[in-house]
């Protein structure tokens, strides 16, 4: 069998197409995964568009700006669970935990770089967490394992501390800046927080630098 004559299904439209019609992509559930999983997608068909016409049926309006089912991977106007080049380890990574939707896989450092939460772990891990994130009234931080070993060597100063105002919000962080003078970095460690960052409680971890 010729190259030509191999045949993949699509993963965004199911599609059996061509191989020299798609794109070849190595798609990661999570950040943690030691390995992606093979997928290709459409590179010269907007698949959904494609199956309607095939029906007989008008595509939706929203759907005649697309052009390929690749340009849609990364589309999150589209549809939850898309996919993000993470700009610390350039893995395909889902944007959202697969087996728990709520659970954000990235974070925005500098306003605009996107990076994974292994990347983001592997930073604030070796320099705590930004003084301007801190400045800007954010609580900058992460979900950690109960005991989690990476923090092992961390000094836990502040233990599920709730938040539920912004007083509470900022005599939290004006704790942290109070570290960061002293010479520390810091972590916080989300413990149990609502979606988009509301009321919660989270811990504080300080290492010297």
């Amino acid at each position: 069998m010729t190259t030509q004559e191999v045949q993949v299904n699509c993963y965004e439209c199911g599609r059996e197409r061509p191989i020299e019609s798609t794109y070849e992509y190595e798609l990661f559930s999570t950040p943690w995964d030691e390995s992606g999983t093979t997928e290709y997608l459409c590179h010269d068909e907007f698949g959904h568009s494609e199956l309607m016409k095939k029906d007989g049926e008008e595509p939706y309006d929203s759907w005649k700006y697309y052009e390929s089912c690749s340009e849609i991977l990364t589309d999150s106007s589209w549809a939850d669970f898309r996919y993000f080049e993470c700009e610390g380890c350039y893995r395909m990574v889902c944007e959202q935990n697969p087996s728990n939707g709520w659970h954000v896989q990235y974070r925005i450092e500098d306003e605009c770089i996107q990076v994974c939460l292994k990347c983001y772990q592997e930073n604030i891990l070796e320099f705590g967490i930004s003084r301007e994130s801190v400045e800007n009234g954010e609580i900058s931080g992460m979900f950690f394992n109960y005991d989690d070993p990476v923090l092992k060597d961390w000094d836990k100063f502040i233990e599920y501390r709730f938040i539920a105002s912004g007083r509470d919000k900022d005599e939290l962080l004006d704790e942290v800046l109070e570290n960061m003078d002293s010479g520390y970095k810091v972590i916080i460690g989300y413990e149990r927080l609502g979606i988009g960052g509301g009321e919660g409680s989270v811990s504080v971890y300080r290492k010297l630098v």
